[in-house]
């Protein structure tokens, strides 16, 4: 488990244990999304039978203060709509736009760097009005609505 403040944790991946030995055993796990600042953790070892021990928590320097995904609507016309995303990491990220009954519209997969990244999205198709746009990837998630296609 994870934190940047040392209040709020969350799950940040696991690994299997070895049964029940005599001999010393060692595990380790690589936080590979840490940035700058103060990351608190905690291991929760849960036995075969279920029961839990939590340990922890303890802290290391390595966390950003903000370690998001951010997006933005620079323009939207008859053929595509570009965004700006603000991507923590580079990588693949997943597009979604939904309906607002929350049909899924349309899906597309971007490579993105870190840092500031434009996104041609085709939405042409699409009428114009309020989408709720998501964009994610296996660790981050950011989802916002926005106004396509007005200027068609």
């Amino acid at each position: 488990m994870k934190s940047e403040n040392g209040v709020e944790y969350r799950f940040i991946g696991s690994v299997n244990g070895k049964g029940t030995t005599t001999q010393t055993s060692h595990y380790s796990f690589i936080d590979r999304f840490a940035g700058k600042g103060i990351c608190y953790y905690k291991l929760i070892q849960i036995d075969f039978d279920g029961t839990e021990n939590i340990l922890g928590p303890t802290s290391t320097k390595g966390c950003s203060d903000n370690f998001e995904l951010n997006l933005l609507l620079l323009s939207s016309n008859a053929a595509s709509s570009d965004f700006l995303l603000s991507a923590p990491l580079e990588g693949a990220y997943l597009f979604r736009i939904f309906s607002n009954d929350g049909k899924t519209i349309m899906t597309q997969n971007f490579t993105c760097n870190e840092g500031a990244n434009l996104l041609k999205v085709k939405t042409g198709s699409l009428p114009a009005g309020l989408y709720l746009v998501e964009v994610f990837n296996r660790n981050l998630h950011f989802s916002k609505r926005f106004l396509l296609g007005l200027d068609r």
